[in-house]
């Protein structure tokens, strides 16, 4: 029998968002991408604390504000510590909070945003109990609210190319209910080319993966739309 199974997904970024700005070195606009470092600067009885980028032509640096002119205590002991040791996962934390960009008023490059799409654990509800023969679902998290075109996320879940995707929407057997994945999305998989099981081939050549959770992570780089075209 049949059972409704959940193939679920979750998109992850694997560095912070690139900055772009005018950079003094190049005499141009130009990408800056984190270094993972931080600085740490004491001016009196004030702290400041920045997240280092750095040009990707020339090496020019631009400081990140994480903290301006605060009290030493007010700084938590732990985070201050990762500060000094340069702490991956700080780094990484801070350079994909929005809320600092908005701060700084920093540019944020969405047309190259690194990230992998890890598979999760395939899990059967309640639900599918009660609802033997139903469609299989596929949902994608977007934990992070990173800017990834759906049809761009199926492509690579599915490794297939996204012309192949942009031709089934085409052709009316893939649905596709929104342009940007969003925060989640989930596709019903009998309505989108798949006849079988996941990891199944139906008759358009769209396929799944047979175990998503012993599967390697879909790397991808979120790429200009003119990129992506000459695919």
């Amino acid at each position: 029998m049949c059972y409704w199974n959940t193939t679920e997904y979750r998109i992850i970024p694997i560095s912070g968002y690139q900055v772009l700005r005018n950079c003094p070195g190049c005499g141009c606009r130009a990408a800056y991408e984190s270094t993972g470092s931080f600085r740490v600067n004491a001016n009196g009885k004030r702290i400041d604390v920045w997240l280092i980028y750095q040009c990707k032509s020339c090496g020019h640096t631009y400081n990140l504000t994480i903290y301006e002119r605060v009290k030493p205590e007010d700084i938590p002991g732990e985070e201050y510590r990762r500060f000094l040791e340069n702490d991956g996962e700080t780094a990484l934390r801070y350079g994909m909070d929005k809320g600092v960009f908005a701060r700084n008023r920093a540019e944020i490059d969405w047309g190259h945003v690194a990230y992998e799409i890890r598979p999760m654990e395939v899990r059967e509800s309640l639900e599918s109990r009660e609802r033997p023969q139903s469609r299989p679902l596929l949902t994608i998290h977007n934990p992070w609210g990173l800017k990834i075109r759906t049809d761009k996320a199926v492509a690579e879940i599915c490794q297939v190319s996204r012309s192949k995707v942009r031709q089934l929407v085409k052709e009316g057997k893939l649905e596709l209910p929104q342009d940007y994945v969003g925060s989640r999305i989930v596709l019903e998989l009998g309505r989108t080319g798949w006849t079988g099981q996941m990891g199944q081939d139906g008759p358009d050549g769209l396929s799944g993966r047979k175990n998503p959770e012993n599967d390697t992570a879909c790397m991808g780089r979120h790429r200009k739309e003119e990129d992506e075209e000459k695919e």
